[in-house]
């Protein structure tokens, strides 16, 4: 009797330190912020290979993708507690050539279809967010930055 009274006991331990555990890994992120208004109501893509610069059209305005800053999203292939963040590295180059640099983030798990999820930039009068970045990482496998791509939503900011 006493062993089954020791078992419960442990069982409503555990139950208690996993529902704790759970709790805390549900918390909300605070970089989940809401963007400005863009321009219009449906974005403009840019699909960039990390090293690649596009200049944009009609406009006198060069976006690149610089590198891979971190790739910190929840691999497949792990059980992870939150999905992670992964971080890129983008500069826009004006008519003047003038070069402004900053990162674009986004969720671990996050496509192109997950819209509330995108992160989003205002800067230099454009609308920015990472709206996909792969490879997605797999377990166990290293990532090589060289092969990876962007998909980037970018409006122009109404004055």
């Amino acid at each position: 009797m006493k062993k089954l009274k020791n078992k419960i006991k442990y069982t409503i331990i555990l139950i208690g330190l996993s529902l704790i555990w759970t709790a805390t890994c549900l918390e909300k992120n605070p970089l989940n912020h809401q963007p400005s208004s863009p321009s219009n109501s449906l974005p403009d893509t840019v699909i960039l290979i990390n090293g690649q610069s596009v200049n944009y059209p009609d406009s006198e305005l060069t976006i690149t993708f610089n590198r891979v800053v971190t790739e910190g999203r929840c691999p497949i292939g792990v059980v992870c507690c939150w999905e992670g963040l992964a971080e890129i590295e983008i500069s826009l180059e004006d008519a003047k050539h003038t070069e402004t640099r900053f990162p674009l983030t986004i969720y671990g798990f996050v496509g192109i279809e997950n819209s509330a999820r995108h992160i989003y930039v205002d800067t230099l009068g454009y609308h920015l967010g990472l709206l996909e970045l792969e490879p997605y990482p797999v377990y166990p496998n290293e990532p090589d930055f060289s092969d990876y791509q962007a998909t980037i939503a970018i409006n122009q900011l109404k004055e």
